[in-house]
């Protein structure tokens, strides 16, 4: 294997542990959005507003030009592991 493409990859490693880092950070202000949540009865899906973050996430996509889709289907899923752990939450369960 070339030097340039260990190079490549060990960038490549550095931004996916940058990621994972920025999701957990993401997952742990949800988490609070959740307790609130939970202590004012408040319900954990909010369709007008997953659809608003929706779209600003595929026009942020397509200003760094980024397959749009890919954006929505990887914050759908990120969405709905926080609705999962919002219910958790307001059945006063942990993860």
């Amino acid at each position: 294997m070339s030097n340039i493409l260990k190079e490549l990859r060990k960038e490549i490693d550095i931004v996916d542990r940058e990621l994972v880092s920025v999701l957990a950070r993401r997952f742990k202000i949800t988490h609070k959005v959740g307790v609130y949540k939970a202590q004012f009865d408040v319900p954990s899906f909010d369709k007008k507003r997953e659809s608003e973050i929706l779209e600003n996430k595929k026009l942020l996509a397509k200003k760094y030009n980024i397959n749009p889709l890919l954006v929505e289907k990887i914050f759908k899923l990120v969405m709905a592991e926080t609705r999962k752990n919002h219910r958790y939450e307001k059945n006063g369960n942990s993860k």
